[in-house]
């Protein structure tokens, strides 16, 4: 990802984090390896206007993100 031109990656800071699955709803069924087949991911977080966030650090290359289900 670049944020600014020549400059690669993201900026340290706080994101706001939407989830998109290839097959989402307005593509089709959603199809999920069958390592992950039982998981499902509530609706608010496939949004725009999903409530998660990351926090972006200066160095690293991976986010684990808490995904609250009912």
């Amino acid at each position: 990802m670049y944020h600014k031109p020549g400059m690669k990656g993201l900026l340290a800071g706080r994101y706001n984090v939407s989830i998109a699955l290839s097959g989402d709803e307005a593509t089709g069924p959603v199809i999920l390896p069958p390592a992950l087949a039982d998981i499902t991911i509530p609706k608010e977080y496939r949004t725009g206007s999903s409530t998660l966030t990351c926090d972006v650090q200066r160095s690293g290359t991976v986010f684990d993100i808490d995904i609250p289900t009912k």
